[in-house]
């Protein structure tokens, strides 16, 4: 792959971190003003076509130069393909509060809200390092602390799940929550695989 294409393809993953970064930062707005949701929830769909348009102009891009077949444009594709995923579950969890018709957030569900934006963070700082060749142990520390919010949003998720069902006496309640609850460890979990991808690329590329 030409150091030309290599830009080209890193520009459009440091804006697709960017927009995923919004999509958090747009979620977390919801911790102070519950009663916004709904127009959070546009904010964050919003962000999450952004990235689609870019994921597919590059694809074209990809496409023209035949680049889909270089082993370093698969791992990037890799990538990109795991932040979609992130942003296709900030999405799903910002429509829940809308659909399941949440009406204010659970104490216990607000540093995980908050989390998402730090694991975001991580991720647009680590793009960064990967397009500057930095291999070097900064690079894997970010990548293990962005693995390592999957194992403390499971502790979690089975501390509250259970809490609920112990706890919450209105059934309506134990359905909505279990399924927002549920959604905030899927974003978690693909943050994750936003670490594997990019702890191949790093081992393999840099």
């Amino acid at each position: 792959m030409k150091g030309s294409d290599r830009d080209a393809i890193f520009t459009s993953l440091i804006k697709i971190s960017e927009l995923l970064l919004k999509e958090c930062e747009a979620l977390g707005e919801i911790v102070d003003c519950f009663d916004d949701a709904f127009i959070v929830a546009k904010r964050v769909i919003s962000h999450n076509v952004e990235i689609l348009e870019v994921q597919g102009e590059l694809n074209f891009l990809c496409d023209e130069r035949l680049l889909h077949n270089d082993p370093e444009v698969r791992a990037l594709f890799s990538i990109i393909e795991a932040i979609k995923e992130c942003s296709d579950n900030i999405e799903d969890l910002s429509r829940g509060f809308v659909r399941y018709n949440v009406t204010s957030l659970r104490e216990n569900s607000v540093s995980s809200i908050l989390d998402l934006e730090r694991a975001a963070k991580i991720v647009s700082g680590l793009i960064l390092k990967l397009k500057a060749n930095k291999k070097v142990d900064s690079s894997y520390k970010d990548i293990i602390e962005l693995g390592h919010f999957k194992v403390e949003q499971k502790k979690m998720f089975d501390i509250n799940v259970n809490k609920l069902f112990t706890r919450e006496t209105d059934p309506i309640e134990v359905i909505k929550w279990e399924r927002v609850y549920s959604s905030i460890y899927k974003v978690f979990s693909s943050f994750d695989s936003v670490s594997v991808a990019c702890a191949g690329y790093n081992l393999e590329w840099d």
